[in-house]
């Protein structure tokens, strides 16, 4: 699942497809756990974040999901 490390991690490929430093790619997150601590921080900072660099980020519930979700792209 991660940790801060992890965290750490999430968080600059997500900046450096914002600032375009690196080409779009899928960043799919698995386990609900993502999901919630993503939608805290978009409900309390949402402001700062455009719904296009949120569409940056997904969601899978298990690897099958994240897997899928790949295939499609």
């Amino acid at each position: 699942p991660g940790g801060t490390g992890t965290l750490t991690e999430l968080s600059l490929m997500w900046n450096l497809m914002i600032v375009e430093s690196i080409p779009h790619r899928p960043l799919i997150l698995v386990g609900s756990e993502w999901q919630s601590i993503f939608d805290q921080f978009h409900s309390q900072l949402g402001a700062y974040t455009s719904d296009k660099n949120r569409e940056l980020v997904l969601f899978a519930k298990d690897i099958y999901t994240a897997a899928d979700m790949i295939d499609t792209k």
